[in-house]
């Protein structure tokens, strides 16, 4: 047996206008073709799901379990639709955020409090890791996106550049390095050797 969802939205609409007329003058069609939509689901199902009279119509004892039922489902369809659509276009659904320790505060908190106040129907979920297990992370699919830090080159992906800190580093007042103007995280290798 099928069972359209346009026949039971008909069916229900019939119910809660408690008439044909009301319900075909609202659709914008005759009342003789939704009577015979009414009267082939009636078929389908196998119940007379209405009394019929010229005051209208109301729904007999098994037309008025179908009809409870039929309101769940066709309110279900709207959730399952909606919700598609949501997560088609990234309003609903799941968000994999790979990142460091040292980049949790700053611009990573400013950037995760956004994505809660813009994307409130996106879970989101946090992998903290080093930049390798990031990396992997990226390429397994665990993970959306990672926020990383430094200049790292990964096959088949894109980099944007977020946004750009000033990272303090405390060193002895005698240290070779205080005699530059700029340090780069490649100077700071030697830092431990």
């Amino acid at each position: 047996m099928h069972l359209n969802p346009e026949s039971l939205s008909f069916a229900l609409l019939i119910s809660d206008l408690g008439s044909i007329a009301r319900a075909a003058n609202i659709l914008g069609m005759k009342q003789a073709t939704l009577s015979r939509k009414l009267t082939a689901l009636e078929s389908r199902v196998g119940v007379r799901l209405f009394d019929r009279s010229t005051r209208g119509v109301v729904p007999t004892v098994s037309g008025a379990g179908f009809l409870n039922q039929a309101r769940r489902i066709v309110a279900d369809l709207d959730t399952l639709l909606t919700s598609s659509r949501a997560a088609a276009s990234g309003e609903e659904g799941k968000l994999g955020i790979g990142f460091s320790t040292s980049l949790a505060a700053g611009g990573m908190r400013a950037l995760i409090l956004e994505l809660i106040q813009t994307l409130p129907g996106v879970q989101l979920s946090g992998f903290e890791r080093g930049r390798r297990r990031l990396s992997q992370a990226l390429y397994a699919g665990t993970i959306d996106f990672a926020v990383l830090s430094g200049d790292l080159v990964l096959e088949a992906m894109t980099r944007k550049a977020l946004w750009a800190e000033r990272i303090m580093i405390a060193l002895p007042q005698d240290h070779p390095l205080l005699a530059k103007d700029r340090l780069h995280w490649v100077d700071l290798r030697s830092i431990g050797s």
